[in-house]
């Protein structure tokens, strides 16, 4: 991503209120979106985790809507995100699980999976998941 689009992703929440404004206002997922995709695929694959637990990866988590439906399915989630506002206001939502070490926030170029990937304190967490809700928009 050129620096001059990144400055943009960046920039794009520094409105007053904008990244508050997204947690508030923008719709959730329903409580069944996750359980009848994916509620199959999750149980096998805890099946055949070392402890039976399970990472996902939220991928430009924006204020943490999918990130908090994550949460009834996964042990632990990293959410991610470029933009530092929202990244901000999300762990204001979470402070419970941040302490608890079940959402860990991180702040990264979504576009570059593999980079995020070959992180050493990403792979120490063994992500099974990858997932993003309504970001495609973002991406070229």
């Amino acid at each position: 991503m050129s620096d001059q689009k990144s400055a943009k992703l960046d920039n794009e929440f520094g409105r007053p209120l904008q990244a508050e404004h997204y947690l508030k206002y923008r719709p959730t997922y329903p409580d069944s979106f996750l359980h009848d995709l994916l509620d199959e695929a999750i149980r096998k694959m805890k099946a055949h985790s070392k402890d039976g637990k399970l990472t996902a990866i939220d991928l430009a988590c924006g204020s943490g809507q999918l990130t908090s439906k994550l949460l009834h399915h996964f042990d632990r989630v990293i959410a991610v995100d470029f933009c530092e506002p929202q990244l901000v206001n999300a762990a204001k939502a979470f402070t419970d699980e941040i302490a608890a070490k079940k959402v860990i926030f991180m702040k990264f170029d979504c576009s570059k999976i593999d980079e995020l990937l070959a992180l050493e304190e990403v792979k120490a967490l063994d992500p099974r998941f990858v997932f993003i809700g309504e970001a495609f928009h973002w991406f070229n």
